[in-house]
């Protein structure tokens, strides 16, 4: 330790073998003999110490001047530059050993400190019960007590400890016995008495856990604010997964089940840090996995949003027992839907455990839930279920067949898309007429699942893939041209692909708006490629149509079709110089700038012009920094630009340089 030690002070050999050829043996039996004379007359000590024998005042002169010797020495090792006291200093009485011994102690210290040296416990506790003031120093600036620990008389020092001595040297010695982990001496000194809960606070401050830990154990009581210390610290140590530190944390004493500011305990933030040794820790340790934070969510809900699958079946195991099960089912029916969901993805989880029991719940949820998530999550439980074989499918099966029915229902067909996941095709034709029926029907729900059916039929379909690819490219709802895509692509993985000429017969006798669906169902499929001749001339149509909104969304659609929309530039170049729209004009600026990037090196299109006109003439801001941006890409394209062109692209340039971006956001945007 820096500034004390349990251990006694080493002496030189041959200053000892010296002090003790010097000093009679009976030397502490004298003093102690006329010490307590002395203690008993009215006269008090201060009296007493100048009638002492000479024999005895020479000893104890000896044993004093031993003393200031060694804590000389003890602050020579420290780095003080101290000096022994001189013995030639004389006083009033008489003697330089009276001098040495009175200056030294104040009137009495001079003895106890003698004493203390000595290891004379008896005497030692008779002049402390007289000794008027325990907290005396000498002119080293030592007490009775930091002679004591430095001696390793801990006996001694507990005695002064108990006689009104100021602990401040022993807590200071305790708190660098702790910060050295030097536990053994520790325990030692508490034994001379308990200590503050300062010694805790610096020991939580220098981050030594292990040392708290100690405290704790030998009887310190922490504080309310050292104990939230220590949870927040756990809190930190959970999440990096630093075991050690939480090992010795919670032996401090910090709480399992803490809650921060916004609710989370240990367990969660090691599930959020996906921290599994952390988790099986705290688990061990008996940590609550019942706790949510103030956004409702548990530990097992944080690991499956994080996709920590082993730590999901570690909290599924612990909690199987504690009522999750129970917990999960009221979710199930519960009125917010993603409640409803949470249920059916825990379940999921437990088809090795408990979910099996709430079948039937499940079920109902499956093919009855308003919601579409819902029906979906609950439909994975119970393919789990059987992938598992934690259920008996002619069960699953009795319970969908008494939802079955002629008509095009909602839980009639729910119930056909479970039964066809579930690889049950002695229903296929009663599915595959209701399902036709259902993509024509008013109900958005209805058509989805119609097509989600028609999709795992497979070659049942053959003869109907025409017509209900016309429905699909007609379908005006996202979800449902999401099932149409999903069908399709079933479909092809089943080696039953669309007919090219069918999808070709249709495209040619589309409307605009159809051919437009049309395009985002043969993108999602990979085949837009294919069919860009048939909707480029479709999307041509649009550009002359009376409303603005088809004009606009026909020169976006041509701008994405590159070599198949250069056919149609001139009609793009109209719309760019004529339309009555100003954001009409700007699509169709777009789209020429994206079409004339294929071309290359060559020279520019005749319609350059219209882009030159618009850049420098058009009233509306946004228009000529449209314009400006199409020169722009077909000038980093290598075009060549006509000297118009060029003289407009350099203006630009230097009103970007001369006003910043406030007028041209777009161009700055291309020359930077």
């Amino acid at each position: 330790m820096a500034a004390y030690s349990c251990q006694a002070h080493d002496v030189s050999a041959s200053h000892a073998a010296a002090t003790e050829a010097s000093e009679p043996s009976d030397i502490l039996a004298v003093n102690k003999e006329e010490i307590e004379h002395w203690i008993r007359k009215p006269d008090g000590l201060e009296v007493g110490i100048t009638k002492i024998s000479a024999n005895a005042r020479g000893a104890c002169s000896g044993m004093i001047e031993q003393e200031n010797m060694r804590q000389a020495d003890f602050d020579a090792n420290k780095g003080i530059n101290c000096k022994t006291p001189s013995s030639n200093v004389q006083d009033s009485c008489g003697t330089p050993a009276e001098s040495e011994m009175l200056t030294l102690s104040n009137g009495f210290c001079g003895y106890l400190a003698a004493a203390i040296h000595k290891g004379d416990f008896e005497l030692c506790r008779t002049l402390a019960q007289s000794c008027k003031n325990m907290n005396a120093t000498d002119k080293l600036g030592h007490s009775a007590l930091d002679i004591a620990l430095q001696s390793g008389r801990l006996e001694i020092a507990s005695m002064l400890v108990q006689h009104g001595a100021n602990r401040n040297a022993l807590e200071k010695c305790l708190i660098d016995c702790c910060g050295n982990n030097d536990f053994l001496g520790a325990a030692r000194l508490l034994r001379c008495g308990p200590c503050t809960s300062r010694t805790v606070s610096i020991m939580i401050q220098q981050c030594k856990y292990t040392a708290v830990a100690f405290l704790v154990d030998h009887g310190i009581n922490l504080t309310s604010r050292q104990k939230t210390s220590l949870c927040q610290e756990s809190i930190k140590a959970c999440a990096r997964g630093d075991i050690r530190t939480m090992e010795a944390l919670l032996a401090s004493g910090a709480s399992l089940d803490y809650q921060d500011e916004k609710g989370r305990s240990p367990l969660m933030y090691a599930c959020l840090g996906k921290q599994l040794q952390s988790l099986q820790l705290l688990i061990s340790k008996g940590a609550n996995t019942e706790m949510c934070d103030n956004d409702g969510k548990d530990a097992l809900e944080i690991c499956l949003e994080n996709n920590c699958e082993q730590m999901v079946q570690i909290l599924l195991n612990v909690s199987a027992g504690k009522g999750t099960c129970d917990r999960t089912v009221r979710y199930l029916r519960s009125k917010d839907i993603s409640m409803r969901v949470k249920a059916c993805v825990r379940l999921k989880c437990m088809v090795h455990g408990c979910a099996s029991e709430h079948l039937n719940l499940v079920i109902s949820a499956a093919l009855g839930d308003p919601e579409r998530k819902v029906r979906a999550a609950a439909r994975d439980v119970v393919l789990a279920l059987q992938a598992a074989r934690k259920a008996d499918p002619f069960l699953i099966f009795q319970m969908i067949q008494e939802t079955l029915d002629d008509t095009c229902t909602p839980r009639s067909m729910n119930a056909y898309r479970l039964l066809c996941a579930l690889g049950v095709d002695h229903h296929n034709s009663e599915a595959l007429r209701l399902a036709l029926e259902g993509i024509r029907h008013p109900n958005p729900s209805i058509r989805e699942e119609a097509f989600y059916i028609l999709g795992s039929l497979g070659d049942k379909v053959a003869s109907c893939k025409s017509t209900i690819f016309d429905q699909a490219i007609h379908e005006e709802i996202r979800d449902v041209r999401a099932a149409a895509c999903a069908a399709f692509i079933a479909w092809r993985a089943r080696g039953f692909p669309l007919d090219a000429s069918d999808i070709k017969k249709h495209l040619a006798a589309a409307s605009v708006r159809t051919a437009m669906l049309a395009s985002v169902i043969l993108s999602e499929l990979g085949e837009e490629a294919t069919y860009t001749t048939e909707l480029a001339e479709r999307f041509s149509i649009g550009l002359i149509d009376k409303e603005p909104e088809m004009r606009k969304a026909a020169s976006v659609a041509l701008g994405k079709l590159d070599e198949a929309g250069k056919v149609y530039t001139p009609g793009l170049a109209d719309r760019a110089a004529k339309d009555d729209m100003w954001d009409v004009k700007v699509a169709a600026l777009e789209a020429l700038g994206a079409i004339g990037q294929s071309w290359g090196t060559r020279a520019a299109p005749p319609f350059v012009k219209v882009l030159i006109d618009r850049a420098n003439n058009d009233p509306n801001r946004v228009v000529r920094n449209t314009a400006v941006e199409a020169l722009g890409k077909w000038d980093r394209c290598g075009m060549q630009l006509p000297r118009g062109a060029i003289q407009t692209l350099k203006v630009y340039q230097s009103a970007l340089r001369a006003c910043g971006s406030a007028s041209m956001p777009r161009a700055q945007q291309i020359y930077r």
